[in-house]
């Protein structure tokens, strides 16, 4: 067999917790060969174990990939040449491993390395000869094991027993601390409630904590199990003294038909060949470990003890399940005879382990910031605040944050939470730790403590990046390896428009070819600027980040305000991103001032959010070359950008989109959009958006061959449907109606609560002239008319909140958030303001907290009152309804209800309406001087209460995340 080693890539994965265990890291050393087989390998040290150190194991894998990939070994030099030259003639000899030879080029490291490299190796031997890894060892694949359960409290212990299992408990070493005597007891308690019940039998583990008195207690007290023929074995009872052999001591205890076995103090064949030289005989155990002591040691330590007649029983370290099949492999290589029980069952537990295995050879790459540099070190890598950055400087700072990551221990595979500011120091943190290999995961820059806690709860980070040390190297960093690019390189929080965000996890791949598919659709080099108004906390903001590392490019940032984009853009920039709300304020703000053509733009790639057909025209009538997008989070950004300048279709008012390069999109049956390839995290992502494929060609023969072209054209999400009555009603069908008053600039509608219908819409309107006062903007009967007129009657909305901007996400991008619309609804039914009435509330614009423009002092909904709401209900029942809809079904549906709210930055809102019988004229001014009265005399309330959803934004919080940055704590000492 002359098959040759072709590649090795190093993976960092989090194992789950299991019992007490907390979530840890572990590495999978990936290998291929030359003809395509693929094998893994895992390294899970457990502290304290034996396994080694974090740092070293990680090392010693490191080491050993670059080996690997240099050297391309041939597989036949660990297998005995006879037998190798013999397969090659297609005889059935079997193979046979030559485990000198292995151990050899293994060489010295850590025993979690050692084990993980070997396994890597020998199953990738495996599978090129087409045998089982039990085989290669020279074991049986088939043979039946009996797992232990570890067991903490007598329920357990007695299902554990009366299923027929081995049984396994500990001697606690908190109660051992406490009082030996209570904790030896709660053992007892559980060895005898498990044998009572019928285990096959008990394994106590003492690990060493007992002095001679507990020590001889604990055995006295199993002599009973083991008297009535249940085996029963203790694993090192007594705390070694450090002067002797643990093994000595024990000829001092009386046994009776307790056996004893040894774990901890035999690691290693030569250990346990002292052992046996010592004391060791026929009914004597021996605990293996195989991921603390390598894997071709524990297949050693295995047959060496059978052959001298001791029990061998193989054990895990709560390792995951790539691990627990090769530690089943060593206990097949123990005789029946003398195989004891195996402890698979806390690592057949284990989670969170990612099975697909990048491809060979193009899994990996240089940093961003790398390939970027490499294009000219003294050219413009960043713009923040007025100043410029080179790449050169850029670096430097980086590479000063490897040092400070390597200080604190940060590993490939660790978590680093990084507060999103504008600053140098933050993009620095974010470039070194994707030079580390450390996931990034991206925090607000000036989220309030709540939502911390919530991202913390959700990203699991390690470490704060403000508790890395100062920026001054102790020393300089080590070279890091090429990037994986199946590897996490951020964990980012979806945008949360339609409710709650979620924590997202963006592998490498996924990233690099965002950013070259939109750099290609755009057509980014290394001699443009691409501006940013967006928070790179977000994924559209730090995707302009990494699009310029990539292509030379220089990343520029600014407020996300209309006067600074206007600035920004006036300076020669050449690509900028922006949302609808964004594009929509620097539109009129250009026109005002006269604002001269931008030559250098090239692109102005709008997402985020829905941009409406007329803005579109609009930017483009404006000589503005808009790029639309569609994307999410979940791809990394786009998935589906028009080429810049691209007009919209004549004859239809929805944007059809073609997909980047690498984006394979298709729609399931209700119109969900999926999408596959390189964008995805899995190869599949199911979105909860609609959409419409539609072809660009009526050639039936293309067609015919398979070379249709998709375009995409959004239709809004599912989840976002309002089922009111078991009638659906899509929010965009109704915006679209609403927006086709001259009157009306832009709508957001979702559904409330209804205690009858389930559902009832609701929406936000901005009008089209901002100096609009509210008397002259149309009611809320004839809004009602203009969605009837072309949609179902249940589609009309309940409320009217005329807002200066849609309620909107934190960050002030402007990307209209339906949550916050509901938050505002809500708000109102707080202050108990059902069926009152008051036709308009009136006043002169102004801004709420956190700088949101409305047309009051808050917030106020356009209603009916209750003469013409009772009209309105005679009108409905006379006249033809929906064919699918019940009259009077339509006119409860339609029950009007709200009255205005007044808010500003201090107070909380107060009723305008006294009284259900209570008129006012159209313009409100008696109500308007009552409210402010009210509003004057209100009294301040307490700042925490400021974010209450009256606010059309939710940004308004700027609460630290404390006074120190968070650590976890580091893994405490774990049971193996």
């Amino acid at each position: 067999m002359n098959g040759r080693l072709v590649d090795a890539a190093l993976r960092p994965v989090r194992l789950s917790g299991v019992g007490a265990q907390p979530v840890r890291p572990a590495w999978l050393l990936d290998v291929w060969d030359d003809a395509g087989h693929h094998a893994v390998g895992e390294a899970a040290p457990l502290p304290g174990y034996g396994g080694g150190e974090r740092h070293e194991v990680y090392a010693a894998l490191a080491a050993a990939v670059e080996r690997l990939r240099s050297e391309r070994p041939t597989l036949a030099r660990w297998l005995r040449p006879v037998e190798a030259e013999a397969r090659d003639t297609f005889t059935l000899t079997p193979p046979t491993l030559d485990s000198a030879a292995l151990a050899a080029w293994v060489g010295d490291a850590p025993a979690a390395a050692r084990f993980a490299i070997e396994q890597a190796l020998m199953m990738l031997l495996a599978r090129r000869l087409g045998v089982g890894l039990a085989t290669l060892l020279g074991g049986d694949d088939g043979a039946a094991l009996d797992a232990h359960r570890l067991v903490r409290d007598q329920d357990a212990a007695r299902a554990a027993g009366a299923a027929g299992a081995w049984v396994k408990c500990k001697v606690e070493a908190a109660h051992v601390a406490e009082d030996t005597g209570r904790a030896v007891d709660a053992a007892l308690a559980l060895a005898h409630a498990a044998a009572a019940a019928g285990a096959a039998g008990v394994l106590v583990d003492a690990n060493r904590r007992l002095e001679f008195a507990g020590a001889a207690r604990l055995l006295q007290g199993l002599q009973a199990i083991a008297m009535t023929g249940v085996p029963v074995r203790v694993e090192e009872p007594l705390r070694a003294d450090g002067r002797a052999a643990p093994w000595e001591a024990w000829r001092n205890l009386d046994r009776g038909a307790v056996v004893l076995a040894c774990d901890e103090s035999v690691r290693s064949p030569a250990a346990l060949e002292r052992w046996i030289d010592a004391d060791a005989g026929p009914g004597d155990a021996l605990v293996v470990k195989p991921t603390c002591s390598g894997l071709l040691d524990a297949v050693q330590m295995a047959r060496r003890a059978a052959s001298a007649g001791l029990v061998v029983h193989v054990t895990s370290t709560f390792e995951g399940p790539v691990a627990a099949a090769a530690v089943a492999a060593v206990a097949r290589c123990v005789p029946a005879t003398q195989r004891g029980s195996v402890g698979l069952s806390a690592a057949a537990l284990a989670t969170h382990l990612d099975p697909a295995a990048p491809s060979p050879a193009t899994a990996r790459m240089a940093a961003p910031l790398a390939v970027g540099a490499a294009l000219g070190p003294d050219r413009p890598a960043l713009r923040l605040r007025g100043s410029m950055v080179t790449y050169r400087d850029l670096v430097e700072r980086t590479t000063e944050q490897v040092a400070a990551m390597e200080i604190t221990g940060l590993l490939p595979g660790d978590r680093l939470a990084l507060p999103c500011r504008d600053d140098v120091r933050a993009v620095a943190t974010l470039h070194a730790a994707l030079t580390c290999g450390v996931e990034v995961c991206l925090l607000p820059a000036d989220a309030s403590a709540e939502t911390l806690q919530r991202l913390d709860d959700a990203f699991a980070a390690d470490l704060h990046a403000d508790a890395l040390p100062a920026a001054t190297r102790l020393r300089p960093p080590q070279q890091q390896p090429p990037l994986g690019l199946e590897s996490v390189w951020l964990r980012v929080a979806s945008s949360g428009s339609t409710g709650t965000a979620h924590a997202v996890a963006l592998r490498g791949r996924q990233l690099v070819w965002n950013a070259m598919a939109t750099g290609l659709r755009l057509g980014l080099g290394p001699e443009d600027r691409w501006l940013s108004p967006l928070p790179w906390h977000h994924v559209g903001g730090v995707s302009v980040l990494l699009r310029c590392a990539l292509a030379g490019a220089c990343a520029e940032r600014c407020a996300p305000r209309a006067e600074a984009i206007e600035a920004a853009a006036r300076t020669g920039i050449t690509h900028v991103s922006l949302t609808p709300a964004l594009l929509a304020a620097w539109l009129p703000l250009r026109r005002a001032v006269g604002a001269p053509a931008l030559p250098a733009l090239r692109a102005v790639l709008v997402g985020g959010a829905r941009c409406e057909p007329g803005l579109v025209r609009a930017a483009l009538a404006a000589g503005l070359p808009i790029a639309r997008s569609y994307g999410a989070s979940e791809v990394g950004s786009g998935l589906a950008t028009t080429r810049p300048g691209a007009p919209l279709q004549d004859d239809d008012d929805d944007d059809a989109l073609p997909p980047l390069v690498g984006a394979g999109v298709r729609c399931e049956s209700e119109g969900a959009l999926r999408a596959a390839g390189p964008l995805t995290s899995t190869g599949d992502w199911a979105s909860r958006d609609a959409a419409a494929l539609l072809g660009w060609t009526d050639d039936a023969e293309v067609e015919a061959a398979g070379l249709r072209v998709a375009a995409v054209r959004p239709r809004g999400r599912l989840d976002e449907v309002i089922v009111s009555g078991g009638a659906k009603i899509d929010p965009r069908l109704v915006e679209a109606a609403l927006v086709a008053d001259p009157a009306i600039g832009a709508a957001l509608v979702t559904g409330r609560a209804h205690p009858r219908w389930g559902e009832r819409p609701i929406c936000a309107l901005v009008p089209s002239d901002s100096a609009a006062v509210p008397a002259a903007l149309p009611s809320l009967a004839s809004l009602r008319a203009r969605v009837r007129a072309s949609l179902p009657r249940y589609a009309a909305p309940d409320a009217v909140f005329w807002v200066r901007a849609l309620p909107s996400l934190p960050g002030g991008i402007g990307k209209p958030s339906a949550e916050a619309l509901r938050r505002l609804e809500r708000a109102c039914a707080a202050q108990n303001l059902e069926d009152r009435v008051g036709q308009r509330a009136a006043a002169e614009g102004g801004a709420v907290d956190g700088g949101v423009d409305v047309l009051d002092p808050g917030a106020y909904a356009v209603v009916l009152d209750a003469e013409d709401l009772e009209a309105e209900l005679q009108r409905s029942l006379a006249v033809a309804v929906h064919p699918d809809e019940d009259a009077q079904r339509v006119a409860e549906a339609h029950r009007g209800a709200v009255v205005g709210l007044g808010v500003d930055q201090r107070h909380r809102p107060i009723g305008v309406g006294d009284g259900v019988g209570e008129r006012h004229p159209a313009g409100g001014e008696a109500v308007l001087e009552r409210l402010m009265g009210e509003l004057e005399g209100a009294g301040e309330v307490d700042d925490s209460g400021r974010i209450a959803v009256l606010e059309a934004d939710d940004s308004v919080v700027d609460v630290g995340h404390g006074e120190a940055p968070w650590r976890r704590a580091r893994l405490a000492r774990q049971e193996g």
